[in-house]
This record gives structure tokens, C-alpha cells and sequence, in this order.
């Protein structure tokens, strides 16, 4: 519970409080809210209880910007396939139940008894005999035979009320300390079969120890994503993999040999020494490979992977400002990727003494770009791309595809908005969000900087600093959702009652917000 929320326990903005020197305020009332309950029954593909299965709770929220599935809560049926879910806030839940923990086994076991067999083929250590002899023990008691067959079919995640894409899925809505009941979900065999791979680097050789994603291009992000790591053959494989659409990534470094047993030559502490500085050579050249692949559930795929090298945004960094001069040296650029459920990894680039950079080693995607190590009173106002300010909009890289020319200007000149929210006879007013969004929809984007909120002060204050020049809009909201402001949907309702704004660079403007 936040104090001023319109509903306790929604996760929302509250009222921040607003004190003059020696004054006390004594009516701060915080009502800690009962948690809502989800409950149901979980039963396999012959109805009959599923015991052990996990079941999660999902919302819908907004994160960096984009609206995507989280978990909120989750629980484990009994033996008469019954879970419960407490302590949710209110709001819109989808139910997902996912693989139960001995088929879930069974796969992991045989992928690791794979896995291992695969080095073993090569100079096994002693760890690697160690973790074989551990594995088939573990075989022996889950009572699976040790060979490596390919189930026919498995269970596939599904989403109450029975489906298993989360786009169809229907949500339960919680009220404040609401239990639902009979929220049951059946769980369905589909066919699988399984993925495998190759990856080499740019000369065709075998590259280890590559990270490896595999992406379900039809499920939320983060929630169709299974990760994998290439073998010394540079061999990957996923098992068990439902029919659809998948994108398949892969991330590395530049092909190093590393090795870190001893030798006559130099032993230990040289082969340790000599291991850190590949590694070190390594992290300055990524390297990405993808490909898609359709699974119908019923033949392998046999994928290859080659790497390639990254490419590179090159350009320089320019100083609006009559303050003292910049060490350029001092600033690093860096790239960061925004897409959703994929992990691509940042980059980061060093300027040189005239504010030249190049930051290399990037994937396919978009990205957003920062400057960090500037002095306080700058700030990043555009960074200039191929004509297009890349602060407005992300930065798509594409495969094969350098950018160059880039100009980024840092500048300490800032644009202030000081005001406050009244009614129609001027009395002060608190319980709102004022949500600040530029007048042109094209700039209506996750995590626009010309979209900023305030949350009135206890005197209806409210300070928006840093937004751009350009025509804005100005509208007063209740118990607004995190992250919803950047939503077009939300925000074309409110322009045809917001007040309007010119912001100049360097200036200070103040704005009364009038509610009806």
C-alpha cells in the first residue's frame, strides 16, 4: 500500500508528501490490503490429477515500455492436483501451467546424459567421469532406461481456460482480497521432436561453448525462450521442442582456442595468464548467428550456425555548451537492445581525444543509445543517424549493415515545466498523475523521452524537467497503471481535453492544469 492510491495493492504511483519547515502531519493512513487468491485443479490427458505440476500466475504489465506477460505468483498441485496462489494484487491474471516435474526430468536427464556422452568421446576429465557416474544413479532412481530415445510427445505449457497460446488465453480478474475458485486447467500431449544444431565460426571450425536461444516467435517474450550452450564439437541440441515457429540465435566470441590445463611449458599460473588474455582479446569481437526454423512436431531439425562478426556504429560526440571543455577520453558510448525476451547483450565504445567513437560487436535488433562519464550539467539532447534522431526512435541494426556519421550532441541546456492541478474554482488538487506527451503521435513510443509523468505534490504541485523543445500536451489522470502512458491507445482519448504547451530549449515554463 502506497499512501494516495486510488486502489490498495495495485502496485500504482501515490501521492507524494509535501512539508513546509515544522510542520507535522498526523493523518497518513496506510490500509494494508488482504492478498486475492487464485485456486483451481490441475488433471493430466486422462483426467486424473497431475500431482507436482507448477502453475504461475501472469500479468500483464508495462516494462521498458512494452506491455508483456510477468509472473506474479505461483504454486505446486497436491496429490489431488490442487493448487493454490495467494497474496495477488488486484488486477487480470492468466493461469499458465507448465510441464510437470518427471517429464521435465526425463527430458533434462537424457539431454544431460547426451551432453556428457558427447565429451566423452573427447578426452572426458576426471569431473566429467564423476558427474556420468552421477547421472546414471539419478536415471536408475527416476526408473528411466539410459538410453537417449526421443519422447513421441510431451506436455505443452497451456493457458487457462485450455489453450497453449498465451494470446488466447482468458484472464481471471482479482478484486481486493478476492479468492477465485475452479480456475482448472487440463493439461494436452503434443507431438515434439527435437532441435539440433551446429555452430562454427567465421573459418568453419567447431565454435564451443556458444550461447544458443531458442525463441517460440508465437508466445509472449521471455516466455518461449529455452537456452543452450554448444558442446567441444560445437553441437547443440533442444529436446522435446512443440510444433511452431522458432527463431534460433547464437552469441560468441571471436574463435579463440583457450585451454586451461597445465602444461611442461609453463604450467598453471602461464596457462591461467594466457586464458585471461583470450578471453580479454575475445570480449572486444563478438560474434551472432540466427536462423528460423518450423517445427511440426514430428521430424528433427538439423540447423547450422556460422558465425559472423558484429557490426558497428561509428561517428562522434559534439558539446552544446559554453562551460568548461570536455575530456572526451572520459565518455563511453554504449548500445543497449530493447528487444523483448532476447538477450543480445550491450556494447560499449571509448571516445578518443577529439570525441570520436565506434562501437562494435552488435546483433541484428534495435538498440538504444547512452552516454555515461559526461560531466552533471550535460545532457544527451539528439544523437543523429542517417538523419534520424535515434533518442526518438530505436536504432535498427541490421544484418551486415554498419552505421556510420552518427552525431551525438551533448548539451546543458534543459527545458523546466513548473505548475500545478486545480479544479474550476482553483482549489488545489493531489489525487491525479499528470502525464506530460508530445502533440505528434509518431513520438507515442515505449520509453519515449517526450513522455514524462508527475505525480502532484500534497500542495498540487507538480515539476516535469528535460523534456525536449517541441508542442506538447498536458492531461490529468487517476490511478494510472506503470508504464501505461506509453501506450497510443491510452493516450489518443485524452487529447481532446489536454491543455497545450510550446517548450523551448533552456527555458523555464509555467503551466496551471485545470480540472473539470
Amino acid at each position: 500500500m502506497t499512501f494516495g492510491q486510488k486502489q490498495p495493492g495495485s502496485g500504482r504511483a501515490g501521492t507524494p508528501i509535501q512539508l513546509a519547515s515544522g510542520q507535522q502531519m498526523d493523518n497518513v493512513k496506510l490500509a494494508i490490503p488482504k492478498g486475492g487468491v487464485l485456486t483451481g485443479t490441475v488433471l493430466d490427458e486422462q483426467s486424473e490429477p497431475s500431482f507436482g505440476t507448477q502453475v504461475r500466475a501472469l500479468r500483464y504489465v508495462f516494462r521498458g515500455g512494452d506491455r508483456v506477460l510477468q509472473p506474479a505468483g505461483s504454486a505446486t498441485t497436491d496429490d489431488r492436483g490442487v493448487y493454490r496462489i495467494p497474496g495477488l494484487v488486484p488486477g487480470d491474471y492468466i493461469v499458465n501451467v507448465t510441464l510437470p516435474p518427471d517429464v521435465n526430468g526425463d527430458v533434462a536427464l537424457r539431454m544431460r546424459a547426451e551432453q556428457l556422452a558427447g565429451a566423452a568421446q573427447g578426452s572426458a576429465t576426471v569431473e566429467q567421469d564423476m558427474a556420468m557416474a552421477d547421472l546414471k544413479m539419478a536415471i536408475a532412481r527416476a526408473g528411466l532406461s539410459a538410453d537417449t530415445t526421443d519422447p513421441a510427445s510431451a506436455y505443452a505449457p497451456v493457458y487457462y481456460p485450455g489453450t497453449t497460446i498465451a494470446a488466447n488465453a482468458s484472464p481471471v480478474t482479482l478484486g481486493p482480497g478476492e479468492e477465485r475458485s475452479g480456475v482448472d486447467v487440463s493439461l494436452q500431449l503434443v507431438p515434439v521432436s527435437r532441435v539440433n544444431g551446429t555452430v562454427t565460426g567465421a573459418d568453419g571450425q567447431p565454435a564451443a561453448n556458444v550461447s544458443v536461444q531458442l525463441v517460440d516467435v508465437n508466445q509472449p517474450p521471455g516466455l518461449g525462450t529455452r537456452s543452450a550452450r554448444s558442446g567441444p564439437d560445437g553441437k547443440f541440441s533442444f529436446g522435446a521442442v512443440a510444433p511452431g515457429q522458432y527463431s534460433v540465435t547464437a552469441r560468441g566470441v571471436s574463435a579463440l582456442t583457450m585451454k586451461f590445463n597445465a602444461d611442461a611449458s609453463g604450467g598453471k599460473e602461464a596457462a591461467l595468464t594466457a586464458a585471461l588474455a583470450a578471453m580479454s582479446a575475445a570480449q572486444a569481437t563478438p560474434t551472432w548467428a540466427s536462423t528460423d526454423a518450423a517445427v511440426d512436431g514430428h521430424n528433427p531439425i538439423s540447423l547450422q550456425l556460422q558465425l559472423r562478426p558484429g557490426m558497428t556504429v561509428a561517428g562522434r560526440i559534439a558539446i552544446d555548451s559554453a562551460g568548461p571543455p570536455v575530456d572526451f577520453t572520459r565518455l563511453r558510448v554504449t548500445m543497449v537492445p530493447i528487444t523483448p525476451g532476447v538477450d543480445q547483450g550491450s556494447q560499449t565504445g571509448v571516445a578518443d581525444a577529439n570525441g570520436n567513437f565506434t562501437v562494435a560487436g552488435l546483433s541484428p535488433g534495435r538498440y538504444r543509445i547512452g552516454i555515461s562519464g559526461a560531466p552533471a550539467s550535460l545532457r544527451l539532447r539528439t544523437v543523429i543517424v542517417a538523419g534520424r534522431d535515434a533518442l526518438d526512435s530505436p536504432l535498427e541494426i541490421k544484418p551486415g549493415e554498419d552505421a556510420a556519421g552518427a552525431i551525438a550532441t551533448l548539451s546543458d541546456k534543459t527545458t523546466t515545466v513548473a505548475g500545478a492541478i486545480e479544479d474550476a474554482v482553483g482549489q488545489r488538487l493531489t489525487d491525479y498523475t499528470v502525464i506530460a506527451f508530445a502533440a505528434d503521435s509518431r513520438f507515442w513510443t515505449p520509453q519515449s523521452r517526450r513522455i514524462l509523468t508527475a505525480r502532484p505534490a500534497t500542495d498540487g504541485s507538480f515539476t516535469f524537467r528535460d523534456l525536449p523543445p517541441g508542442d506538447y500536451l498536458l492531461a490529468a489522470v487517476t490511478d494510472v497503471e506503470t508504464g501505461q502512458w506509453f501506450d497510443p491507445a491510452f493516450l489518443r482519448p485524452l487529447t481532446g481535453t489536454a491543455a497545450t504547451m510550446k517548450l523551448t530549449e533552456g527555458t523555464r515554463t509555467a503551466q496551471t492544469l485545470r480540472v473539470k
